[in-house]
Order: C-alpha cells, then structure tokens, then sequence
C-alpha cells in the first residue's frame, strides 16, 4: 500500500521538502549538471556509539555481511547478474556517528534506485554459506596485513588516541573469528529500522512530478517511528599529551612522522573556515621547509577539520615520511612553522594564495551533484546551512584570524606525537 505526501515546500537553491506520510522528510534538487546521473543520500544519528562496547565488533561488520547475503529475494550472485542491465547502486554504512545510506543511478533507473532504498531498510537476508566465505577470506586478508609496517603505527595511533576502543581500533583476524552473525543482522536491523529519524536528499537530473510518485510508493512505506536518537556512548579522543617513538623490522626501511591534536568547542562558520585555510597554508610551508628546503620528504600532509560528533571539535593531523637520519632535524620544523604562524600571523601571499583556490573550489562545487547532496542532508543533520553565506565568511577572514586558531592549536594540551622508525631487517 503506498504511502502520501503530506506537505509540499518550495526552499531555496531551487529545493522542494517533502513531508511523508510516515513523518520522513527528502529535500529534492533537480540539477543538470550530469544529464544521466541522480543521486541520493540520507544520514541518521547513532551509529556504533548507540551500542554496547560488547557488540562494537559486529556492528562494524554488519553492512558488509548484508552485503554478502544478497538483496530481496536474490543471493548475492543473483542480485549482480540481475543488475547487469541497470545503472543504479546504493550502499549502506554503519559509521562511528552516524548510519549511512548513499546511492547513484541513471535518470531511467531512478525507479531501481529507490526500490533498493526500500529493499535496504526493509530486507535482510540471512545466507551462512555466504557469511563463512566472507569470513574466511576477511581472516586471510587480516592475517596479510599483521606484516605490513603501517598495521604497527596505525595500532599505536588508535591506542594513544583512543586506547584501542572497539569502535576505533583496527580489526583483526580475532575479531572477526568471534564475529555473531545473527548479533549483527540484529544490529543493522536496529540502526535502520527508523527512516524518519535520517535526513533524505536526492540531487540530479529529476522531474518533480516523475518522481513524487516513487517517494509515496518506496519512501513513505519504509518503517519509521516519532522517536530522534541522540548518541548514548561516545567516543571521544583522549585528552592530554602523549608521544610514542618506536622501531619496525622493514625490508626498505622509512620513517613515518604523525601527529594528531584536537580543541575542544563550538565553532562559527567563519572559524571553522579560518581552520580549512590555515590547513591549507600549512600544507604551503611544510612542502617549502621539509621537501624544497630540506629534501627530507616527498609529500607532507597537514589537515585540520571542525566535527561536530561526537563532541564538537577541531582535530588536526601532520603525516609525512623521511629517512631515519633527517627525522631529528624534521620533526621541529612542524611545530616552529605552526608556532611562527601563532605569533605573527600567516604570510600574507599564502593567505591571499589559499583564499583564492577556495573560491575556485567553491565556485566548481555549484554545478556538482555530490556538493548539493552533502550540503541539502548536512543542513538537515546539523540545523543550519554552514555553506549559506561561505563566500562572505570567507572575504572577512583575516591573518589575525588564522594567527588566533593557529594559537589555539599550538596551545592545546592534546597533542599526540607517533614517530616510527624503519630498521632494515
């Protein structure tokens, strides 16, 4: 039995909000920016910070063992040859945060794409022949992984950031050898047994009145209840300073510097901004003092990022690689050319060099699909537009302003150094 649309808004950017009968709500943009391309997205709150620390480890398998069962009534093998003449995919991801389900399609397989929709929040097969072939070959792709040097810095990541929590830590041939197939078809049933409780987008080349229809039959049908989850286990990063240097037997040895930090707080749009372009300018000088200046690595990488869940924040990451030698002489170059940008301000033609590419950026991101999807579910998800006034927030950012966060950055008591040092074998 179809569902109805109950309320119809006109939005701006040329956005129709749909309210359904079973209280979910999609925002539908028709764009040409692809002339054969429709694509939807919706996000809901949870994720594996709604679950005991007990089933973490199932959780973060069960999208991928619904996957491997197959779709409605065809096993996986079927489900492929059945696709074959049809341009529509949608896939499902259980997050830290956060429950996610992404599709793409054709403007003729657009009925295919939302009858997947449905099949995802409505269908889950079981297939133990299929789950046992998983298993066996996640063991043997787990076991491969124990011999490469980066499985041991990234286990000394997690474990100084998050001391090795389930949710955070990477999974290991142990972990999926205890793996509860039914605990986690359980718990995929659970993180999408409400559609009302997501924020729906579809962004591409969509008649409204083709595809009102489609929203009453697949999306008004799909379960939903009144009820809004918040996060009841957080996660958060650990606080305080920690630095873990250490050697890797390797039979071409290298060493890799991370550092990763975070600040804790609420973040305006412009602030949040000051924190993209000041990633950006470090990028600038890090490749001129480490690589130009110094030929000590390749390529170094420096981003920092505002996140709102779970706890709104500021996370910054340093990676680059070198030879054992020139490490000493490396890693104080990252923190003077942070700290020289705290106490006087950026250059000023790596502001004006780093303000001109995101307008250029933002400028290509207009006439793309995948922007307007983020930017419709994200302003749903968050309560409020970040990219509404961007280019305004963007003209009034000043070298005081990078100068401000690049001090609350090098001031912040959580900074976490991981150094791995290769030695040949």
């Amino acid at each position: 039995k179809k569902g109805s649309i109950v309320k119809k808004q006109s939005l701006k950017n040329g956005v129709t909000q749909y309210t359904l009968s079973n209280g979910v709500k999609v925002q539908v943009k028709p764009a040409t920016f692809k002339e054969d391309q429709v694509a939807l997205k919706g996000i809901s709150r949870g994720g594996l910070m709604q679950l005991p620390e007990a089933d973490v480890i199932d959780g973060r398998f069960a999208t991928d063992l619904v996957y491997e069962a197959g779709m409605g009534p065809f096993s996986s093998t079927q489900f492929d040859k059945f696709m074959a003449d049809k341009n529509a995919e949608i896939y499902q991801t259980i997050y830290a945060e956060t429950e996610q389900i992404k599709g793409i399609s054709s403007v003729k397989d657009l009925e295919t794409l939302f009858q997947l929709l449905y099949l995802s929040f409505t269908q889950v097969k079981t297939d133990t022949l299929a789950f046992q072939a998983y298993v066996q070959r996640m063991q043997m792709l787990m076991q491969s992984e124990e011999n490469n040097p980066i499985t041991a810095l990234l286990d000394s990541a997690y474990m100084a950031m998050y001391q090795a929590h389930p949710i955070k830590k990477r999974l290991t041939a142990d972990d999926i050898k205890q793996l509860d197939y039914a605990k986690a078809l359980q718990i995929y049933q659970q993180r999408f047994a409400n559609a009302a409780d997501f924020s729906f987008a579809v962004v591409g080349n969509v008649d409204l009145d083709a595809i009102e229809p489609l929203l009453e039959q697949y999306v008004a049908t799909l379960p939903a209840q009144k009820d809004r989850e918040k996060l009841t286990h957080p996660v958060l990063a650990i606080s305080g300073k920690k630095t873990v240097h250490f050697t890797t037997d390797m039979v071409q040895p290298v060493t890799t510097f991370y550092a990763c930090n975070h600040i804790k707080g609420h973040f305006s749009n412009k602030q949040t901004l000051a924190y993209k372009l000041l990633s950006d300018i470090l990028d600038i000088v890090y490749t001129e003092k480490l690589r130009e200046e110094q030929g000590g690595t390749y390529s170094v990488s420096a981003d920092i990022a505002v996140k709102q869940l779970p706890q709104p924040a500021a996370y910054m990451t340093i990676l680059f690689r070198t030879d054992s030698a020139k490490i000493a002489n490396l890693t104080p170059i990252i923190y003077d050319e942070l700290g020289k940008i705290a106490a006087q301000g950026p250059r000023a033609e790596d502001l004006q060099k780093v303000k001109e590419h995101a307008k250029k950026v933002y400028a290509d991101q207009q006439i793309a699909n995948g922007y307007w999807l983020n930017r419709l579910v994200d302003a749903q998800f968050y309560g409020k537009d970040s990219q509404a006034n961007y280019l305004r927030d963007l003209e009034k950012i000043t070298a005081k302003d990078i100068q401000k966060v690049a001090k609350t950055l090098l001031n912040s008591p959580n900074l976490k150094e991981i150094i791995q040092v290769g030695v040949s074998k």
